[in-house]
């Protein structure tokens, strides 16, 4: 009956099951509905944030992911930009039943913004610049023309001066739908990266750009494998879920 509850109402809580069991005539506390969830297999935790995807964006997304099915992922250089502050980031610890970590933080953090690229031969350079990236920034690519480059879509890498650039210079890049963080295996990169800049605890500035470059050349390379094979399982999701949000 408790699991019938929750699949008839996801938003349910183990005092509202306990509660509609009571009004069934099944005396049952809540403690006793947790404990019956948790031998099933569930567990109480928060949702996954996805952005909201409209009817256009779901066709949008479905039909980049069949046309990107056939692109062979090893020759794609997989790019993106993120933002790393001052101090710890968001993580799990291991804590007594009890217990809270406070994680003490400022109210307007330093940062730094990165740019960086990675393929399955390696990874490439990767740029600490204070300001917002411009689309007059230059960028560091390779002599290959076989590689084609993924980017997402950041009105500077659609301006009129970043595609002449890329055209002069014969760079090929993979369509991205809109909406689709989830697609780029780079996103999984920067998380890595920041967790383990912050636990170095850099206390300025010059320290925290110092130890986000010692930190990225030190990623494991079997890492940057993985990444690149995860894109087929990626593109596979969103088809399977047709152009929908996936767990990735």
């Amino acid at each position: 009956m408790i699991l019938n509850e929750i699949e008839e109402n996801e938003d349910a809580t183990s005092v509202s099951i306990a509660r509609g069991l009571k009004r069934k005539k099944v005396e049952i506390s809540s403690r006793t509905v947790r404990r019956r969830l948790k031998a099933a297999g569930y567990r109480f935790s928060a949702p996954l944030s996805k952005p909201l995807l409209t009817t256009l964006h779901k066709q949008r997304r479905l039909r980049r992911a069949r046309l990107m099915q056939h692109q062979n992922c090893n020759t794609i250089v997989f790019s993106d930009e993120c933002t790393i502050r001052l101090g710890p980031v968001k993580r799990r610890y291991w804590q007594r039943k009890g217990q809270r970590k406070v994680v003490r933080t400022t109210k307007h953090p330093a940062k730094i913004n990165v740019w960086g690229c990675f393929a399955r031969n390696g990874f490439g350079e990767i740029v600490c610049f204070p300001q917002a990236l411009r689309h007059s920034t230059r960028q560091l690519f390779g002599r290959d023309r076989d590689f084609k480059l993924l980017e997402d879509n950041d009105p500077k890498h659609k301006s009129k001066q970043s595609k002449e650039w890329k055209r002069k210079n014969g760079i090929d890049c993979l369509p991205f739908p809109a909406c689709s963080p989830n697609i780029n295996p780079a996103e999984n990169l920067w998380n890595i990266l920041k967790i383990r800049v912050a636990m170095k605890k850099p206390n300025n500035f010059p320290a925290l750009i110092r130890l986000i470059e010692q930190e990225w050349i030190k990623l494991p390379l079997d890492f940057r494998k993985n990444l690149v094979e995860s894109m087929e399982k990626r593109v596979d999701a969103l088809i399977l879920a047709e152009g929908d949000y996936t767990m990735y």
